[in-house]
């Protein structure tokens, strides 16, 4: 993969799980250039959370293809890692393990040389910094919620997936997130899905996707950040 943020292709993808009669996703298409960034919204249930996990090569589509740069995400195997960082509402984390083993071990197996100077910055503007030698299953859901944001973007993916980030943070915390993701989408140049009940003003979308619960989908380009 080119070291530079990819551009995503998504063409015609259907997707459905096997419990259910009809298809989840339906006939979405979109193609996203390199660098934006885009918002989901809608009700639970209607797809988000699917699409993103398909965006990100961890679903695969039913019929249709996802292309990161030429790559298909069926193709991407062990790339992905290195390529997208993902923070899903449900992580998997070490429970015994220490705050900062969680941040890093990933990164680790992957043989990714380790930025500390970015892990620094990243703990402190998380507030973590008094917590990174504490075992992860006795720090609080805001503190577990920030973790989870921090080992999305220790490795500096170019394509950043949050899902549902602030659920668990005040209005403070969820203004120094938004905070950190802007400064991360300025110096990276990274393409960013987001998907988030809260208040996202203060972020610039490329792009809106609304889900509704009869699997329609609205895409909603700003045209302003295009030209």
């Amino acid at each position: 993969m080119n070291p530079t943020t990819p551009h995503i292709s998504i063409k015609n993808i259907y997707f459905g799980y096997k419990k259910s009669k009809k298809d989840l996703i339906q006939n979405i298409s979109l193609d996203i250039p390199a660098g934006s960034i885009l918002q989901l919204d809608g009700p639970s249930g209607s797809g988000k959370t699917t699409f993103l996990e398909l965006v990100g090569g961890i679903l695969l589509p039913k019929s249709g293809e996802i292309c990161i740069g030429k790559t298909p995400t069926k193709k991407l195997n062990k790339q992905r890692f290195s390529l997208f960082g993902y923070a899903f509402v449900d992580p998997d984390f070490f429970e015994n393990m220490s705050v900062e083993d969680n941040i890093l071990m990933p990164s680790r197996s992957m043989n990714k040389d380790i930025d500390m100077n970015w892990y620094s910055t990243l703990i402190e503007d998380l507030g973590l910094t008094p917590y990174t030698e504490s075992k992860l299953g006795n720090i609080s859901a805001g503190q577990r919620e920030r973790v989870n944001l921090a080992r999305a973007l220790i490795h500096k993916p170019k394509i950043l997936i949050l899902d549902e980030p602030g659920s668990h943070l005040d209005d403070i915390l969820v203004g120094k997130v938004i905070q950190i993701i802007l400064e991360y989408s300025q110096k990276q140049k990274s393409t960013i899905f987001i998907s988030s009940h809260r208040d996202m003003t203060d972020i610039h979308f490329d792009f809106l996707l609304s889900f509704y619960e009869n699997d329609n989908l609205s895409i909603q380009a700003n045209t302003k950040s295009q030209d």
